[in-house]
């Protein structure tokens, strides 16, 4: 295993500049200026610096990941993955586990904070259902969320899965290394990874073996794919990076929520320490894509990635109207004991659009981030498809790229 980053860390290490923290920048719109995208510089990725948040993906989502030609990735397919994944310490039946290395819990009603209640009392007054288990396949509506952090530890993949295997004679952990490119050879059916061009302490040299794995998530992944000469040709050309596979797809696609938060003033009393409420629209789904590009041949120069996530008029509308509905259940009297003034945004009534829509492109709309997509998955009839449904790179063989993301 070959990481840039060592040990674990602490609060600060989202905070750009860290030394924890890769501090990637991005742009949601065009009218907006870069804002921060906190990537994890340390064992155990962003695992170690993001919000611990354990959701699994909607189940109809996997199935048309497998309607258009990824076998094996239907939710049925995935299930028995996500139960050997977790240690759930609530919920115990077929579409749980009970005995994997990332333990989650939920936070039950008796413990929520005053603020979360008033949500809970709004929200079902306007008829969205109560779903205890967030991740049930029929679930939908209101849910405490599942999180990765029992008794204020942060249970990274790092503690979950590294920790307990640390001893094992076929692992090898080489931490503070810079990976540079995938070394690439000419084999009998066409190019062949054979190991990584890596650099630490101010040498550079290559670590050999059979099966090459990226796990640099989206946005480093795909940036490797494009310094070892695998992307789209006219990126390449431009930085003077010699084709060895030509994929289109290597960096396109980029996706993102979109996430656009209420922002009110709230009355005297309202508790402020330990506890805290935000109220953010993520638009899930979105048509809205964008791309990473290499800036230069140097690795340690981040690609750049940029998203037009408003562009489309589905997504401003369905934003738009995620903003309505959050206003609306603030609007409610549980909340009337904590909230002043509703100060932003402007949703905009239907005959206001343009306004609205200025409103959420050129000031509140934010990057969650939440890259993914840089590497598609996809058939063999998929133009741009970067890897087949065994995570296999098209063109090469022995390398794979596996993210969550």
């Amino acid at each position: 295993m070959l990481k840039l980053g060592w040990g674990t860390v602490n609060l600060e290490a989202r905070a750009a500049g860290s030394p924890y923290n890769w501090s990637f920048t991005g742009t949601a719109t065009q009218e907006q200026a870069p804002m921060p995208v906190p990537r994890g510089k340390v064992l155990g990725g962003s695992s170690a610096i993001n919000g611990q948040t354990f959701i699994r993906g909607a189940p109809e989502d996997f199935d048309t990941w497998a309607s258009w030609g990824n076998d094996g990735w239907g939710y049925l397919d995935c299930l028995p993955y996500f139960r050997r994944l977790e240690n759930d310490a609530d919920f115990h039946d077929d579409f749980h586990g009970t005995d994997g290395p990332v333990p989650v819990r939920h936070h039950p009603r008796e413990t929520w904070p005053v603020v979360q209640e008033a949500f809970f009392q709004a929200a079902t007054a306007a008829g969205y259902p109560y779903n205890p288990d967030v991740n049930h396949p029929e679930a939908t509506g209101i849910s405490q969320r599942a999180e990765n952090n029992i008794e204020g530890v942060r249970m990274s993949m790092a503690l979950a899965y590294i920790n307990p295997v640390r001893h094992r004679l076929n692992l090898t952990i080489r931490p503070n290394v810079q990976a540079r490119r995938v070394a690439l050879e000419e084999g009998t059916d066409g190019k062949r990874a054979v190991g990584v061009e890596v650099e630490s302490g101010g040498d550079r040299f290559v670590v050999e073996g059979d099966d090459i794995i990226l796990c640099a998530g989206a946005v480093a992944s795909p940036q490797l794919l494009m310094l070892s000469g695998i992307g789209p040709a006219g990126q390449l050309a431009a930085q003077g990076i010699p084709v060895a596979v030509e994929l289109p797809g290597v960096g396109q696609n980029m996706r993102d929520h979109t996430n656009v938060s209420v922002r009110f003033s709230v009355k005297e009393g309202t508790p402020e320490d330990p506890d805290a409420m935000r109220a953010v629209r993520l638009r899930y789904t979105a048509t809205g894509k964008g791309e990473l590009r290499l800036e230069s041949d140097d690795p340690q120069n981040c690609a750049q990635h940029g998203l037009s996530l408003l562009e489309e008029d589905w997504d401003r509308e369905r934003l738009r109207e995620c903003v309505r509905r959050c206003v609306s259940l603030l609007q409610h009297s549980a909340y009337d004991r904590f909230i002043q003034e509703i100060t932003a945004p402007y949703a905009g009534r239907p005959g206001e659009r343009r306004r609205s829509d200025l409103w959420l492109t050129a000031q509140h709309q934010h990057l969650v981030p939440h890259f993914r997509a840089t590497c598609k998955m996809g058939p063999e009839n998929d133009p741009m498809a970067v890897v087949d449904p065994q995570l296999r790179v098209r063109g090469v063989s022995n390398l794979r790229v596996a993210m969550l993301r």
